[in-house]
């Protein structure tokens, strides 16, 4: 009997050998379970963050894109605005030059008022020298009659 006990347990360490390598073995299954986990989790929300970051930089190229066609537009409103006073300010300048050349041609061609009201003046007197000669010579006339 008591070679049945040895033959059946031969080598009490070795059981325990074996139970502390499958307790090894099963920790590092589990270890590269844990393992194969986290990876699994890493790639998850790598996907997920770089389909993100495609999302965020397809809306910031859109939001720039509109930005640059909305400063485009606006540039050339300003533009055409500018261009519409400049040209207003043209038919201004054009409209006081022609008034100024209006001034200048009368200035040069119409006579100033002292020298109007001498010969003004003048003509009185000949007019005054024409009705006295007039009015003799109506008088004389009615004396002959």
């Amino acid at each position: 009997m008591a070679e049945d006990i040895v033959k059946t347990n031969p080598d009490p360490t070795k059981n325990v050998l074996d139970l502390v390598k499958e307790a090894i073995k099963r920790l590092d299954d589990l270890a590269a379970a844990e393992t194969r986990r986290i990876d699994a989790m890493f790639s998850e929300r790598d996907k997920r963050y770089e389909q993100k970051f495609t999302d965020l930089k397809v809306a910031l190229d859109s939001a720039i894109a509109e930005r640059d066609k909305s400063t485009l537009a606006a540039l050339a409103a300003q533009k055409e605005a500018v261009n519409k006073a400049e040209a207003s300010s043209e038919k201004r300048f054009e409209g006081v030059n022609e008034f100024r050349s209006t001034l200048s041609d009368q200035q040069r061609t119409l006579m100033p008022r002292a020298e109007a009201e001498v010969k003004f003046e003048a003509a009185i007197g000949w007019i005054l020298a024409a009705i006295t000669i007039i009015g003799f010579i109506i008088s004389n006339a009615l004396r002959i009659r």
